[in-house]
C-alpha cells in the first residue's frame, strides 16, 4: 500500500465522517425527540458493524475483506426508521468507503429488512448504489443490542459487494 492511497483513504472516512455527523445535526427537528416508539423500541439507535465483504472486481474477480462500519437509526414509528451508514473495506479492494441513507421496515419482533441509496467512494470515481440487507436485533441487557446482518451493494455499472457481519448497538 502506498502512502498515497492511504491518504486517500483518510480522506475519504474523513468525507464520509462529516456527511454522516452532517446527518445527524442537520435532520430534522423531531428526530432529536426523546422517549420510547409507542412499542418500547428506543427512537435513536447507533451501531458499530463488523465483519466481512466480498467484492466483485472490474475483472469479473471476487476480493474478500473486512469491514467497519457506523449505524445511526432513527426510529420514527413502530414498524419503521430511517437511518444512515458509513463504512469502510479493507485495502484490497477497490471501494474506499460507502454511506448510504436506508429506510427499515420491522415486520416483527426482532426482525429488520432495509434498502436505501448510497455512494461508493474509489480511486476510479463515486458511484451511485442501492443498498437492500436484513438484520435480527437481539437485545441485551439495558439499551444494548447485538444483530447479525447481511447487506448488499448494487452499485451503478454492475458491480456488487456483499457484507455478512455483526452490528454491536446502543438504543436511547
Amino acid at each position: 500500500m502506498t502512502g498515497c492511497s492511504v491518504f486517500r483513504q483518510g480522506s475519504i472516512m474523513i468525507r464520509l465522517g462529516i456527511m454522516f455527523a452532517a446527518f445527524l445535526c442537520y435532520g430534522p427537528i423531531s428526530a432529536w425527540a426523546a422517549g420510547p416508539v409507542q412499542d418500547g423500541h428506543s427512537r435513536h439507535h447507533v451501531a458499530l458493524f463488523l465483519g466481512a465483504g466480498v467484492e466483485t472486481k472490474r475483472d469479473g474477480e471476487n476480493e474478500s475483506a473486512f469491514a467497519i462500519g457506523g449505524v445511526y437509526a432513527y426510529r420514527f414509528h413502530e414498524k419503521w426508521s430511517i437511518g444512515a451508514a458509513i463504512e469502510g473495506l479493507g485495502s484490497s479492494t477497490i471501494r474506499d468507503g460507502v454511506i448510504a441513507l436506508p429506510i427499515s421496515i420491522h415486520p416483527s419482533a426482532g426482525w429488520r429488512l432495509f434498502a436505501g441509496p448510497g455512494y461508493e467512494f474509489t480511486e476510479h470515481g463515486d458511484k451511485p448504489l442501492l443498498r437492500v440487507g436484513a438484520g435480527y436485533d437481539f437485545h441485551l441487557g439495558g439499551h444494548w443490542s447485538i444483530s447479525p446482518e447481511i447487506v448488499g451493494d448494487f452499485v451503478s455499472g454492475g458491480a456488487q459487494t456483499w457484507l455478512t457481519g455483526v452490528a454491536i448497538g446502543y438504543g436511547f
